[in-house]
């Protein structure tokens, strides 16, 4: 029976004798709870698939999103497209963006070949994209997106001044 509960030797300093109790339940349940996570973190962290990173560069694509002075640039692998199998959108902070290709060849008597290929990303932007003025442009498999800034957006540099 003392092998279930996690006793623990107490001397009591007043009398000074020692007993046996058992840990608070609640300090129990913690020390659970953290070797839980730390069993689920290891695991996690050591699976391929756990790391997003890891899928991109399997399947090649990747989606990259850089902030300069006065717009963002976002730059997302996509091999296999052409410029017209995508649909962007700009909807409040939120980017999406989709292609989807099929192609469908026949090779004479030995039958038909099917090709698809789907991409597909949203982002949340930052405030402060000028949802009018984006611009897009697909080249050797790579979407790049310029989405500029507005004016209250693109902040203002303020000189100080020595006194």
């Amino acid at each position: 029976m003392f092998n279930l509960i996690p006793w623990k030797r107490n001397q009591d300093q007043s009398s000074g004798s020692r007993s046996l109790t058992a840990k608070p339940f609640e300090q129990n349940l913690m020390q659970l709870r953290n070797d839980f996570d730390s069993l689920v973190s290891k695991l996690w962290n050591d699976w391929p698939l756990g790391n997003n990173q890891w899928l991109q560069n399997q399947l090649g694509w990747s989606f990259n999103m850089e902030e300069k002075d006065d717009t963002y640039v976002v730059r997302a692998e996509a091999p296999g497209f052409e410029a017209d199998d995508f649909n962007i959108d700009v909807r409040g902070n939120y980017l999406s963006i989709r292609a989807e290709h099929k192609e469908e060849q026949e090779n004479g008597d030995r039958g038909s070949s099917y090709h698809y290929g789907k991409f597909e990303r949203t982002a949340t932007l930052p405030a402060g994209v000028d949802a009018e003025n984006v611009s897009a442009r697909y080249r050797s498999g790579v979407l790049e997106l310029r989405l500029p800034k507005k004016e209250e957006a693109r902040g203002k540099r303020i000189t100080v001044q020595a006194t």
